[in-house]
């Protein structure tokens, strides 16, 4: 490469300080406030955000490890936020209905994204609060915009509760797999974000590696984090 006078090997000097925070977040999902750092799903962003829009219900479904969390926190809520939506982000946990005091009780109801619904049936034992919450869902689609992540496996659970059933229909959108360039965009946006220097090879390597492997999105963050953490120069 030397010999080649490769262009890879040439340091940007314009490339900012080497940050000293890991732009990876490993197994961890994105979160709203990580907005500025996600990056490889902007097309589909745009056409949740769209979807949104028309319907004012937004599901996002999808294996696990597809990154379902990331897109709608990080993806969808962030942007709203940006736009200066007022959001509230619950989970609804082994007790879903105590997750829904988090909406305010007076004044405009915000957007509320509920992130891994499916824990209400996994996680909730009692079927009637089961079914209240589920309602609840459908009452507040009806009022102000309602998003939700849901794994695709538990989608046939929703049959038993009709209401939220037809809620789901309106808003579905189904979240395929990164494709290259998205890969790419998530390998490389955050390193360049924090002024970090990829060594040539590595993207193509990571990228053959993960792409149209389900559930590879998490394992590809926890490998460019420990990659960061053993970095050289």
């Amino acid at each position: 490469a030397i010999l080649r006078q490769d262009p890879t090997l040439v340091v940007n000097a314009a490339l900012p300080e080497p940050s000293l925070a890991c732009p990876y977040l490993g197994l961890v999902p994105y979160d709203v406030a990580d907005g500025d750092g996600f990056f490889g799903r902007d097309r589909d962003v745009a056409e949740c955000l769209r979807r949104l829009t028309e319907h004012g219900v937004l599901v996002v479904v999808g294996p696990s490890g597809s990154g379902k969390s990331s897109l709608v926190r990080a993806g969808v809520a962030a942007t709203l936020e940006r736009d200066g939506r007022r959001l509230t982000v619950i989970s609804p946990g082994s007790h879903p209905m105590d997750a829904m005091t988090a909406l305010p009780s007076r004044g405009r109801l915000p957007v509320l994204v509920v992130d891994q619904c499916e824990e209400a049936v996994t996680l909730c034992r009692d079927p009637a609060e089961r079914a209240e919450f589920f309602q609840t869902l459908a009452d507040h689609a009806e009022k102000a915009p309602l998003v939700v992540a849901l794994r695709a496996d538990h989608v046939s659970d929703l049959a038993a509760y009709p209401t939220f059933a037809r809620v789901v229909e309106r808003g579905l959108y189904l979240l395929g797999d990164m494709g290259a360039d998205g890969l790419r965009a998530c390998i490389e946006g955050p390193a360049r974000q924090a002024g970090l220097l990829l060594e040539p090879g590595l993207v193509d390597l990571l990228v053959r590696e993960v792409e149209g492997e389900p559930g590879a999105l998490p394992l590809l963050s926890h490998a460019l984090r420990q990659t960061w953490t053993k970095r050289e120069g």
